[in-house]
């Protein structure tokens, strides 16, 4: 419950989501292209159905468009910003608000089906799959991506020192009761055969600027914090990330590790 609400707080609008994109694809050790590796790994042949829940902007489905792909696709969200954002982006996609629990869609009606980077979020996990399991096509595939639980363990400790730093309470890790360490025995509770990939990458940074926007994004979700507490702890961030990279020799290396699973009957 409370990452969902942290989630829902963040992605009030775009911008923290497009901040962290852009943090990930410019100071990244290795160039991963989510989208593509899931796009290979959906192992389409031109014409398949598309759902892609918690499709935020529409990035992944709008990269498939973008690749010539035929058939139908549709994204859904929460988010209403999030939606909004999508169908300005692609309008020929059909985008749908709504919730993984109580997908409004037909047994079986979509070959493929992806849930990317969104589950730790999920209130009732085991009712998602479900739901998941049940718009997927009997031969199709389910796709879920998702971070170690302790991932960028040092941008990790910097938020929740700043947390402390200010009396706050501290936050539950990004990764939630779903990640690598666990995914893939969740996973196969409802799909008989998972294949699970270890995606290996770190954020590398060189100066503090980027560490204080990224974790910038995540402040319109703590609870109790006041506009001037976000500018007092923007403040602390700039000194902190500073010393701490000083620290480390001017080389900040923050490991991350994403899991990919493909799920099948």
């Amino acid at each position: 419950m409370v990452l969902r609400r942290e989630a829902e707080q963040q992605y009030l609008t775009t911008d923290p989501l497009k901040i962290r994109m852009e943090t990930h694809q410019r100071y990244s050790e290795r160039q991963i292209d989510l989208d593509v590796v899931s796009t290979k790994a959906f192992r389409l042949s031109g014409d398949e159905s598309v759902l892609d829940v918690g499709c935020g902007t529409g990035a992944f489905l709008s990269h498939l468009s973008e690749q010539g792909h035929s058939g139908c696709l549709a994204g859904l969200d929460r988010s209403e910003a999030m939606i909004a954002d999508a169908s300005r982006r692609s309008p020929s996609i059909e985008w749908v608000i709504g919730d993984v629990e109580q997908l409004p869609c037909r047994y079986g009606e979509f070959d493929r089906v992806s849930a990317r980077h969104m589950l730790y979020y999920v209130d009732d996990l085991p009712c998602a799959l479900q739901e998941l399991q049940r718009v997927t096509a009997d031969d199709g595939l389910f796709l879920a991506t998702t971070n170690a639980a302790r991932t960028t363990p040092l941008i990790d400790d910097l938020y929740l020192d700043l947390l402390r730093a200010f009396g706050l309470p501290p936050r539950q890790h990004a990764a939630g009761e779903f990640h690598t360490e666990n995914a893939a025995d969740i996973l196969r509770t409802v799909w008989p055969h998972v294949e699970e990939t270890i995606l290996d990458n770190a954020f590398v940074f060189t100066s503090p600027e980027p560490i204080v926007r990224y974790l910038a994004t995540l402040l319109p979700s703590v609870d109790g914090a006041t506009p001037q507490m976000h500018a007092d702890m923007i403040d602390w961030l700039e000194v902190e990330a500073r010393t701490r990279l000083n620290t480390l020799g001017g080389i900040w290396r923050d490991p991350k590790i994403v899991g990919l699973y493909t799920c099948h009957r």
